[in-house]
């Protein structure tokens, strides 16, 4: 475990973090793999289909949309958080910035941040790599964090795409709303898996941001279980999706989907 003392650079990081940030460099490495078809983009891209959604994802430069030090942080009980807030509310405060929701916030408060879900610093990344450090708990100084990597062999990759020869029914993909506190909004899919037990699992995913910043939010069964608030610079708002049920149509041995709900998740500062 290791533990980081320097509290201006990480004063500096987290005023980036909600303001201007550090210039995103799409890519890690400073030549271009010529085998990447996909890459992250300011806006991203919207999929029809699950087959085209999941070579674009297969296809993406684990370094895309990457940079030192660059802040992700997901909350909700999907990444280990233990609020049960539906809201997922907290507080932004770090040293020397406060956002408009807080009262009386103080260092205290970085606790929450490790309570709440998964807050993560980029330490360097490849094309198939990224070395990451994982905040496990505070101390003083701030942060401890853990070492840690991801790869296409991490759990929320392969859930979020399918790869672990689950059973299933059919898949529906849909358009998902993602509003960022800036007032903007990327293009995003939400994917939902009906399994062949009868459980659904929901995953909003987008090219808009890093591999490692997806998924989005995690639905199990129609309820929000998890979501992406920060990505460098960018503070998710809200998250809408449109969920669906499948029902089988005996005639042609298939199964059909219907707009079962809509779901909405929003990620606000702590009144």
């Amino acid at each position: 475990m290791k533990n980081l003392t320097k509290l201006m650079s990480i004063g500096f990081l987290i005023i980036s973090l909600v303001s201007c940030g550090k210039e995103n460099s799409s890519g890690g490495d400073s030549s271009t793999s010529t085998t990447t078809t996909t890459t992250v983009t300011t806006t991203g891209t919207n999929y029809s289909d699950y087959s085209s959604l999941l070579s674009a994802y297969e296809s993406i430069d684990l370094s895309s949309g990457l940079y030192e030090d660059m802040v992700i942080y997901h909350v909700g009980s999907a990444y280990g958080g233990s609020s049960s807030s539906a809201s997922f509310s907290f507080c932004l405060s770090f040293f020397t910035y406060t956002s408009s929701g807080c009262n009386n916030a103080s260092s205290d408060d970085l606790q929450s941040y490790v309570d709440r879900g998964e807050y993560k610093l980029v330490d360097s990344y490849s094309s198939s790599s990224v070395a990451f450090s994982k905040a496990t708990d505070v101390d003083s100084y701030g942060f401890l964090f853990d070492s840690m990597e991801f790869d296409r062999a991490d759990g929320y990759y392969i859930e979020m795409l399918n790869l672990d020869g689950r059973s299933l029914r059919t898949v529906v993909v849909s358009t998902a709303t993602v509003t960022l506190e800036d007032g903007s909004s990327v293009n995003a899919d939400y994917v939902e898996y009906f399994y062949s037990n009868g459980s659904v699992n929901g995953y909003v995913l987008s090219t808009a941001f890093p591999l490692l910043a997806n998924p989005l939010a995690i639905t199990k069964n129609y309820f929000f279980k998890g979501a992406l608030k920060i990505s460098g610079s960018r503070a998710v708002k809200s998250i809408s999706v449109t969920s669906h049920r499948v029902v089988f149509q005996a005639y042609t041995n298939s199964y059909t989907s219907q707009i079962y709900d809509r779901l909405r998740v929003d990620l606000v500062d702590l009144k």
